[in-house]
């Protein structure tokens, strides 16, 4: 995770989740100082915008931040897992 511009902007990247018995539903993102956390940026959808899952970036930015040094990306990743 790339954080410049003096600390006022934040960048998140991921690849690689996968899942073979169901695919992937979605994703969700946050930064924090800690693990798990979201106290810099709060989870979000960086897909909610997207109908198709084929246009997915896989990336977040957020700008605006007074951030108070090295932080984590936090992800939460979900199965698409069928209904019964």
């Amino acid at each position: 995770m790339n954080n410049d511009f003096f600390s006022f902007l934040l960048t998140a990247n991921w690849d690689g989740f996968h899942d073979n018995e169901t695919g992937i539903l979605g994703y969700m993102w946050a930064s924090d100082i800690e693990v798990c956390g979201e106290g810099t940026v709060a989870y979000q959808d960086p897909h909610s915008h997207i109908y198709q899952m084929s246009e997915w970036t896989h990336e977040g930015i957020e700008v605006d931040l007074d951030l108070p040094g090295t932080n984590k990306l936090n992800m939460k990743i979900y199965g698409h897992v069928p209904y019964v």
